[in-house]
């Protein structure tokens, strides 16, 4: 049984259940690649996860990768000055290399290389691989494996996948830590912690030896967390941006007004976290462009035992919708809905507003754990960019093209750039 849920007063009912928070088995093809890591895993599995991976995300560690968010955002405003006064061009693949370059150092703690196009193969093939999923995920008869194994599919995922993951095994090795790791003599460097070098730290607090038997969390677990932080880091980042960047170039004025928030808080001070969090007008631009744009453009559980809403009781086994990108556009709760107004997440416009009609990040007890990381990474990017460059398009927002695999994607984004 499918159910769609409309009424943003049943997402309490149900989000905040141990029992309505369980992964779909509809969605089971993206075990194939994201395996059982914090993406895919359901009950006592995802607790465990969350309790490892809550505290490698606060604050303190978040300052610290905004420095190389700095570092990575001006690297990639470099390559962006060959377009300065010269024609249109599509500014996501450039998005997209600052987003492997910041996984590469907050997650992994090697050097990202990436704004030089050493990994634009990499970067294909993994889009790759998430939007053939998506298509047999969406034919039925697609999902019986003596078909698909017939397919051109078939073999363009598993062309995909290899090329992924021999990325994500060979970034893994400590030879490859040995050979690209930043400790180089560079203090900035050394003294940072990447995720993944405070994961095995974390559960080292938690069991002591890991190689205890006691220790719940395998090296294939270690893997698949690494996976599910490629996808969500580089993904997320890379759409995120983008589709704010576009706005801009659509809505100058909302760009002008933003510019002149990053100059009287920054003027030509490296970017830090705090300055970051206390930018008003960003904020607003940011929460926008997810309102209109969100990462997950639904969320999908499979409830194990009856969950009474205030409408009816959800059975045992049946599967769960909610609609994330039609709650943020419905006219019911919000004014213009299809228009681009960052006002409306002042705080007097927002005090109002019913909760369960906005989270682009989900909420509940699977909540995005990483979207801290994703507005400060996309913050420091927009901070740098604004400083050099002035963004148009001719693009209408009615003329955004989407799609929609494990997250939404803007097809392209066609705008030209000048120096301020």
């Amino acid at each position: 049984m499918f159910v769609v849920l409309a009424k943003p007063e049943d997402y309490k009912l149900l989000l905040s259940k141990e029992n309505g928070n369980y992964k779909d088995s509809v969605t089971k093809l993206w075990d194939t690649f994201l395996g059982n890591g914090i993406i895919r895993a359901s009950g006592a599995a995802h607790k465990l996860r969350r309790k490892i991976i809550n505290p490698l995300l606060n604050l303190k560690h978040l300052s610290e990768y905004v420095i190389f968010f700095d570092i990575y955002s001006n690297l990639c405003a470099d390559t962006l000055e060959k377009n300065v006064d010269s024609s249109i061009f599509d500014l996501k693949p450039y998005i997209a290399r600052y987003s492997c370059n910041i996984f590469l150092v907050t997650a992994m703690g090697i050097k990202g290389t990436a704004h030089e196009g050493e990994n634009d193969d990499l970067l294909y093939y993994q889009e790759k691989l998430l939007k053939e999923t998506q298509n047999r995920m969406a034919k039925l008869w697609l999902q019986l494996e003596w078909i698909f194994s017939l397919t051109e599919s078939k073999r363009q995922i598993y062309i995909a996948k290899e090329k992924v993951l021999d990325f994500i095994y060979n970034i893994t090795s400590k030879n490859a830590a040995k050979q690209l790791a930043l400790q180089n003599n560079n203090n900035i460097f050394s003294k940072t912690k990447a995720i993944f070098n405070n994961y095995s730290k974390r559960l080292e607090e938690l069991y002591g030896d890991v190689t205890s038997k006691y220790c719940q969390v395998s090296d294939e677990n270690f893997i698949d967390d690494i996976r599910s932080f490629f996808i969500a880091i580089q993904n997320t980042t890379t759409e995120v941006a983008t589709f704010l960047i576009l706005m801009l170039g659509i809505h100058t004025e909302v760009q002008e007004k933003l510019r002149k928030e990053i100059l009287v808080t920054f003027s030509n001070d490296k970017v830090d976290m705090q300055r970051l969090l206390n930018m008003q007008y960003l904020h607003m631009v940011f929460k926008e462009t997810l309102r209109l744009f969100p990462p997950s453009p639904f969320l999908s559980r499979e409830i194990m035992g009856d969950i009474k809403l205030e409408s009816c009781t959800l059975p045992d086994g049946c599967i769960v919708m909610i609609p994330i990108f039609a709650i943020h556009r419905n006219s019911a709760y919000w004014y213009k809905p299809l228009e681009f107004i960052p006002e409306r997440f002042s705080s007097e416009n927002s005090s109002s507003r019913p909760r369960y009609t906005y989270f682009p990040f989900g909420t509940g007890l699977r909540d995005c754990l990483g979207q801290r990381y994703a507005f400060l990474s996309t913050a420091t990017l927009i901070v740098t960019l604004l400083r050099r460059f002035r963004f148009v398009t001719t693009t209408d927002i009615n003329d955004v093209k989407i799609t929609s695999d494990v997250i939404l994607r803007i097809q392209e984004a066609k705008l030209s750039i000048s120096r301020i």
